[in-house]
């Protein structure tokens, strides 16, 4: 028998008549403020639950299920998400800093004001999310933001690299000292350089000038 615990109060919110959680089932389950810090919960089916402001930090939960859920408020700090599907999913204003998460499912997740900051969101799937959030020191080398809404997103220090932001919106985004190395911008266009300026050109070719217009203001094509 395994008892989930408010973190607060510590009063028992749900008993599951189990040895361990792995692979288990709690879809739709009531569970907000939960506390399930430091468990391992690989494989587990959340899928619309209510796990509003609950605690995750430094759990193992590759593979998880929170598709459509509730996760406003929730805490991933330091978590362990690899391929975990948030499709669908609502997590404002949710922690998440240093949580892995290569190769994780966000299509259609609304993160607004949520905290990435030095995450590892390689080989995720994004697009079209709500990604109004701080992405400062991420990790996103070849994710799929296509169609995202990144508008008055932070990116400071993000590591962009073979990114695809085709279609995404990004007015206001701060970009400063990204890496887009081969990512593709919202036209579909490839781009070699760091948000800061080209790389130097090839032993002898002409280095060429830097774009008038930076690619990530949105509104009008270059």
């Amino acid at each position: 028998m395994i008892s989930i615990l408010e973190k607060e109060t510590g009063k028992v919110l749900l008993e599951v008549d189990v040895d361990t959680l792995q692979d288990s089932h709690l879809d739709g389950a009531h569970l907000p403020d939960a506390d399930f810090s430091g468990m391992v919960l690989s494989g587990i089916d959340f899928r619309s639950a209510d796990l509003r402001g609950a605690d995750f930090s430094n759990a193992i939960l590759d593979g998880a299920n929170f598709n459509a859920a509730c996760l406003n408020g929730a805490s991933f700090e330091n978590a362990d998400l690899s391929h975990a599907d948030f499709t669908n999913a609502v997590m404002k204003e949710a922690n998440l800093q240093g949580a892995k998460l290569q190769f994780a499912i966000f299509r259609y997740a609304h993160v607004s004001d949520s905290d990435f900051a030095k995450a590892d969101l390689a080989n995720s799937d994004m697009s079209v999310a709500d990604l109004q959030a701080d992405f400062t020191h991420a990790d996103l080398f070849r994710a799929d933001l296509r169609g995202s809404d990144l508008r008055g997103a932070i990116l400071d220090h993000t590591n962009l690299k073979k990114a695809n932001l085709t279609n995404a919106q990004v007015s206001e985004t701060t970009l400063a000292t990204s890496r887009l190395d081969g990512a593709i911008d919202r036209h579909g266009n490839h781009i070699g350089f760091h948000s800061q300026g080209h790389s130097p050109a090839p032993k002898g070719v002409p280095q060429t000038p830097p774009p008038k217009k930076s690619w990530w203001l949105f509104g009008n094509k270059e």
